[in-house]
């Protein structure tokens, strides 16, 4: 598959270009320029990213990959060619040096080199043919070889990309045989109708170029003269209509057409009624008609007064009210005893007399500047004073009666097979994930925690239990923006020794709540979570006496969650956990679906339970 290169032209266009590794970035840029009509090409540059090319480089030697994307730009100023000094270096290490043209021919320059050099005469340019095969002049510039007399007539310095400076060409005879020597011929016949089709591409590039500048200097001459018909008819307009008596019957003459866009094609609909008693200026509107209509634009037709005519009188009043609806800048020059559609303007007139009164004067109370009437919140300051703890121990090791009946009820093992509609909606849901994750906005941490703390705004208080190590829970009730630092007084306070250093952390994975200005919402603890306690010390208790003594069941601490009128909320969050637990399942969803039946059926059976946190309880 041949290699090749894009490039994304100053128009917009981009333009595909077959490369080799020998291939010179001026060929490519010189190559584009005539294919898409920019011409000099020595205006032009070819950029990828901030990186601009020597031009002079090969593809080898520039690194571009397999199609490679490349942009041309137009040049801050425009490249000028000098003439290159050659160094011809020969088999017996001799080398020679003269200044050429960039349009020289390397034939030309071995010519060059035999006419001032007398022992090298009739030497560079031989053929030898006694040598089977022949020895033919070979010429090579950096690692491409330019082979026979054909060869060499036809490549230039500037195809070799040496507009200017120095460079070294080697010269050497090799025998080449006549299939190779036909396939160079074959070779730079081809490159030369190809180099003809380009020039042929570039001239009616810069026809079309050339026509499409004469065709808007006519436009613009046109759009002048139009500008001052309508400056001398808008002036004879209001001078009408100044009259406070009387009539003026209209006169009909040439007037400027006017150029019209619709969505399907293009009109031109004329000005009418106008009066124009110039005969200079009639030439000269009649002149500019015709070489409207001369241009032949298509989807356009040139209307004049004239084309009107042969029109019925009530057929002239409906072309004339439908060139006033449709430019509306025609109402004033129509004639003034046809009737205008001033139907929009009537109705806007309807709408605004329409206002009701009773709120012309309308406005929001002082009371309410700066407060968000839609959402409703409560004072930061309410959400973040401290609550009532009501703290309840009770034991994790209880079972309650619910858990142990559903311990009997086991599922199949295929229940825990990943089907073919899993495995498409966890595709499904992860690119859904992705999109949401790429499509989000980028904010700051102020602006997280705040979003994932007004998340929790209607929640009047969270829940948290503490497990410790001897399996014993501490429950307890905060508010969903009190810092971290309150849990954890909350803890010290209920500990048996005060003095003990301790930490708290949530799992699985194991993470330590560190940052204790942290509110509890953005350490991901609302609406409910357990926490885990870690110390270094082991000891056989960690909860106070008093706690202990007054040990409630497990049953009695879900009630006193119930009392706080989360029932709703709780249930909610435990359907959406369900439900999302059985849209994704993944393989650690998937293995604990088991559990989640079983915390289905002893939820059922208990008027209210704990609600499922974010982290499981």
């Amino acid at each position: 598959m041949a290699a090749s290169v894009q490039v994304l032209c100053p128009n917009g266009r981009r333009q595909n270009v077959k490369i080799n590794p020998n291939t010179k970035l001026l060929q490519i840029l010189e190559e584009v320029c005539q294919r898409q009509g920019f011409v000099p090409p020595e205006d032009y540059k070819l950029v990828q990213g901030r990186k601009e090319f020597d031009l002079s480089l090969s593809v080898r030697y520039a690194s571009l990959p397999n199609n490679a994307k490349l942009e041309m730009v137009k040049s801050p100023s425009s490249r000028t060619e000098q003439d290159v000094v050659i160094a011809l270096q020969l088999a017996s290490g001799e080398r020679y040096q003269e200044s050429f043209k960039p349009s020289s021919s390397l034939w030309d320059i071995l010519l060059v080199f035999e006419s001032k050099i007398s022992h090298l005469k009739d030497v560079l340019t031989q053929v030898d043919t006694c040598h089977i095969p022949a020895l033919h002049p070979v010429c090579i510039y950096m690692r491409e070889e330019v082979v026979g007399e054909q060869a060499l007539k036809a490549t230039t310095l500037k195809k070799l990309a040496l507009t200017s400076g120095k460079a070294i060409i080697r010269h050497l005879h090799r025998s080449i045989d006549e299939g190779t020597l036909g396939a160079i011929v074959d070779k730079v016949e081809k490159e030369k109708q190809k180099q003809a089709k380009l020039e042929e591409i570039a001239l009616k590039k810069n026809e079309l170029c050339h026509m499409d500048e004469q065709q808007k200097m006519k436009e613009v001459s046109l759009a002048a003269a139009n500008s001052a018909d309508l400056s001398a008819t808008t002036v004879q307009s209001m001078d009408v209509d100044e009259q406070s008596s009387g009539s003026v019957e209209p006169t009909t003459g040439h007037s400027e057409p006017t150029l019209q866009e619709s969505s399907m094609d293009k009109q031109v609909i004329p000005n009418s009624g106008v009066t124009d008693p110039s005969p200079v200026r009639q030439q000269q509107h009649s002149s500019a008609i015709d070489d409207l209509r001369n241009l032949n634009i298509p989807g356009v037709q040139v209307f004049t007064p004239d084309d009107f005519s042969d029109l019925s009188p009530q057929e002239q009043a409906i072309a004339q009210r439908l060139a006033a609806r449709f430019l509306p800048h025609l109402q004033a020059m129509a004639d003034p005893t046809q009737p205008v559609d001033v139907q929009p303007d009537s109705r806007q007139e309807s709408r605004q007399s329409h206002v009701p009164s009773s709120f012309e004067n309308f406005k929001f109370p002082e009371s309410t500047r700066g407060m968000n009437l839609q959402n409703n919140k409560r004072e930061r300051s309410v959400l973040e004073s401290a609550c009532n703890r009501d703290p309840i121990l009770f034991d994790g090791n209880e079972v309650l009666e619910s858990e142990m009946n559903s311990q009997d009820d086991d599922v199949p093992d295929d229940f825990f097979d990943v089907t073919k509609n899993d495995v498409k909606m966890m595709y499904r849901d992860l690119q859904n994930a992705v999109r949401q994750f790429e499509d989000q906005p980028l904010l700051t941490t102020a602006m997280r925690n705040e979003r994932m703390e007004s998340m929790f705004d209607n929640y009047d208080r969270i829940v948290i239990r503490v497990q410790f190590p001897d399996r014993s829970i501490l429950q307890g009730l905060f508010r969903p923006r009190e810092p971290l630092a309150a849990l954890r007084s909350f803890v010290r306070e209920n500990i048996e020794n005060k003095d003990d250093k301790f930490y708290l952390y949530t799992a699985p994975p194991k993470e330590v709540l560190k940052d204790d200005t942290t509110s509890l919402a953005v350490s991901k603890l609302a609406p409910a979570a357990l926490v885990y306690y870690g110390c270094e010390t082991q000891r056989d208790v960690y909860v106070s006496s008093t706690l202990r003594g007054n040990m409630k069941p497990r049953v009695e601490a879900d009630l006193v969650v119930s009392e706080m009128e989360l029932y709703l909320i709780s249930i909610l969050f435990f359907i959406l956990t369900i439900y999302s637990s059985l849209r994704n399942p993944s393989a650690e969803v998937v293995k604990t679906r088991k559990k989640v039946k079983n915390d289905l059926t002893r939820r059922s059976e208990f008027a209210f339970s704990f609600p499922q946190p974010l982290h499981s309880l």
